[in-house]
Order: C-alpha cells, then structure tokens, then sequence
C-alpha cells in the first residue's frame, strides 16, 4: 500500500525466524527425550536401582513432562510462506514484526494465527449474515495472520463526471496494487481489500475533473 506520511500509526518491522528445518530436528529431540526420560525413571526405580533417590526420581518425571509439554508446543510454531506472501506476528495483542523470506520457519508457538473475525460487509443479505453469524459462532470467517503480497487489480465501476469544462465524461479504470507495509495494512485500516477500493473511485474522479 502507497505510504503516506504522518498519517501512519503502525510501522512494519522485519524479523528473522527460526529455520524450520532446525526447529524440527529440535522437536524430534525433545520429542524423543520425553518418554525416554520417563520410561527409563519408572524402569530404575521399579528395579530398585542404587543411584535413582526419590527426590531425582520426581525430578526425572516433572523434567520429562515439561520436555513433553514444550515439544506439544513447539507444534504450533512451525509455519511456511511462500515467495511474495508475509505473516504478521502478534503476540498477545502486540505487534512484533513481520517474516516476510519464503520458506519453512519455526516462531513463537504463542503468535496468533489469526487477526480476529472479518468484519461484515455493508450491503450483506439476510443469508450472508447467518451465514456469517454460524461462520463466527464455530470458529470460521477469520483473518489470516498472512498476507498475499502479489500485485492485485480490480476494474471500477463506470463513473459520471464533468470535465474541467463542463463536458459530461464517463471514466472507468483498472487499479493494479500490492500491499506494501503489512503492518499499515493490516493495524490502520478495518479492511485494507474495501478500503483500496473506496479510495480508488475519488481518485478516478479527480483524475477526470481536476481542479
């Protein structure tokens, strides 16, 4: 999106992920660790094993849960993009950054997938609306944390002016757009789709009937 100066709130920020390749093979460890770990503190002390006290016995069993517990985690850390695609990465509510290199990566398992509900349309039909109510009720209908950066174009509708003389015109275009900060688009704007969209047809007007 075109960048426009002082009106920006949200400034985009580029991180560096995990290698997912890595964060698999660290998955793999802990996942492995974790029932080993167990198997082998039930096992030494249902052998009555020397060295296996009680006190490292429950430590072995809590250590091994928790290796289990963050493997679990890790789960939800690993995620792809392709080339000309970005995720935004939102821990909490906060804004941390944005991976925009393609490939496989590994992030935080606690940033959002999702960027909360997509907001109804103005114009809906009774039925889009259940349809969007049942969409919201079990979890559908909500934004991706991705964005496509992809050069996008829609054609407007045909619109009726007057020239700089007076003479009726009727105009029509074709906007070619890509999204260029994913954190203006995504945190200043409510739909930055519409929102091109709607400031395309006062922009063609102007273009038509300069002042």
């Amino acid at each position: 999106m075109a960048k426009r100066g002082n009106e920006r709130s949200t400034y985009e920020r580029t991180v560096n992920c995990m290698n997912g390749w890595a964060g698999l093979a660290l998955f793999i460890v802990l996942a492995i660790a974790a029932p080993a770990t167990f198997i082998a503190t039930i096992a030494a002390i249902a052998n009555d094993v020397p060295w296996m006290s009680p006190a490292l016995a429950v430590t072995l069993i809590i250590g091994s849960a928790l290796l289990g517990l963050v493997a679990f985690l890790m789960l939800f850390g690993f995620f792809t993009l392709q080339p000309n695609e970005a995720r935004v990465l939102i821990l909490f509510g906060k804004y941390k950054g944005t991976a925009r290199e393609p490939g496989f990566w590994f992030a935080n398992p606690f940033y959002a997938r999702s960027r909360g509900a997509a907001p109804s349309r103005v114009g809906e039909t009774t039925g889009e609306k259940a349809v969007d109510l049942l969409g919201r009720k079990f979890g559908l209908g909500r934004l991706s944390t991705k964005l496509s950066l992809r050069a996008r174009n829609f054609e407007s509708h045909t619109l009726k002016v007057n020239d700089k003389r007076g003479n009726p015109v009727e105009i029509a275009a074709v906007v070619v757009w890509r999204v260029d900060d994913t954190a203006q688009a995504v945190f200043d704007v409510e739909e930055f789709e519409s929102y091109v969209a709607v400031q395309a047809e006062p922009a063609i007007r102007s273009v038509a009937s300069p002042s």
